[in-house]
């Protein structure tokens, strides 16, 4: 969702027609669920999707054809059975209900605020006319309808990973992460690797001691933590501070050796072995992966079933 308000943002400051296409509700095996969302300009796709196949096409072409016609918003109704009046080539059973808004200059400050709301990871509801075009109305999680006429798309609260150590995987995991819409903090003691343009799609990039993690920055308690250090004396630094408090998530690359030495120190420290067990490593899904790419990828896997635990 962020990808598509960023690419929002970008065409209405740019002057640039588009239409966003929401699913309304669906029934049956579609591909999507209702929320999900897709961006559209006057040369196709621009951001997100609604499932591909057959019912992606379809809004695609009822975008561009709002886009060339003018006027306000539309809902759409997609059969998905091959026995039903107006299939659209598709036998997954049930029907999609899409809602197209043509996108207005009046939509800037919505856009601006829904971004606000993922870099403050406060997340929200982003309400959507399903009559005409006006400009949708965000309100905090929970809030009432503000008005007759609009349809409520969930805005959740961005997940923030912080990654110890600013080696080759985590060059490769950044990006990854934040492609799926996680907010990346990385931290390195070594000044001439925390450096800022070697991570690009990182929010923050911190140079400071492992001794005190928790001065740069301050961990919050819903943080993903994956710690990839340069050895194993900067690993038991990070994880015998992190180990003391329960993060939803922490994991820790290495061999079963390695583990095993690490974890020793820890229970020495005071460190419960209820608490190490917690621990996710080898870190990732276990998927074979070998170099730094594939490795970001078993990562970035992991987190997002994680994640996703979370919010169901």
């Amino acid at each position: 969702m962020r990808t598509i308000f960023t690419a929002l943002r970008h065409a209405i400051s740019a002057g640039k027609n588009t239409v966003l296409v929401t699913i309304l509700s669906h029934t049956g095996s579609a591909p999507r669920g209702a929320g999900s969302q897709m961006l559209v300009g006057k040369h196709g796709l621009m951001a997100g999707t609604v499932g591909g196949g057959a019912v992606e096409g379809r809004a695609i072409e009822e975008a561009l054809r709002l886009l060339q016609e003018g006027g306000g918003a539309e809902i759409r109704e997609y059969p998905l059975h091959p026995s039903l009046k107006d299939d659209i080539g598709m036998v997954c059973g049930g029907e999609v209900t899409v809602l197209l808004s043509p996108v207005t200059p009046a939509w800037r400050d919505a856009v601006e605020d829904v971004e606000a709301r993922f870099r403050g990871q406060t997340g929200g509801t982003l309400w959507l006319s399903t009559k005409d075009n006006s400009a949708p109305i965000v309100t905090d999680k929970g809030a009432q309808c503000p008005a007759d006429g609009y349809f409520p798309v969930n805005m959740p609260a961005s997940q923030r990973v912080v990654i110890f150590g600013a080696g080759h995987i985590s060059r490769a995991l950044t990006p990854l992460l934040r492609m799926v819409d996680f907010e990346v903090t990385v931290f390195d003691d070594r000044p001439e690797f925390a450096v800022k343009e070697a991570f690009p799609h990182a929010e923050t990039v911190l140079c400071g001691s492992y001794d005190t993690i928790e001065e740069l920055p301050p961990l919050k308690d819903d943080d993903f933590i994956i710690v990839l250090t340069s050895g194993h004396s900067n690993d038991f630094q990070v994880l015998e501070q992190v180990l003391r408090r329960e993060f939803p998530y922490v994991g820790v690359i290495g061999s079963a050796a390695k583990t095993a030495a690490v974890n020793k120190r820890l229970w020495a420290a005071g460190i419960s072995k209820e608490a190490t067990d917690r621990v996710h490593t080898p870190i990732g899904l276990a998927i074979g992966a070998v170099t730094p790419e594939e490795i970001a990828i078993s990562i970035t896997g992991e987190l997002i079933s994680v994640r996703a635990q979370r919010r169901n």
